[in-house]
């Protein structure tokens, strides 16, 4: 049950990182370089999207082995 728990802070690892570097991005450029904070925004969505894919993936391995060996 520990990798469902991962994947659930995962999620809030996510919201909080992207609000914090939004927050930082619009503190240090402004309002005027907000095109570089969706810039960043959309990196920071990508890479932490694949990190959360490879937590589904893991935890959709674990869940498959765990049937098999049950059956």
């Amino acid at each position: 049950m520990e990798e469902i728990q991962l994947l659930t802070f995962l999620f809030v690892i996510r919201g909080v990182v992207q609000n914090g570097v939004k927050a930082w991005m619009v503190n240090t450029y402004g309002v005027d370089g907000y095109d570089q904070v969706l810039i960043y925004m959309q990196v920071t969505g990508w890479i932490l999207s694949g990190v959360l894919i490879a937590g589904f993936v893991f935890v959709g391995h674990k869940v498959n082995t765990f049937s098999s060996n049950q059956a």
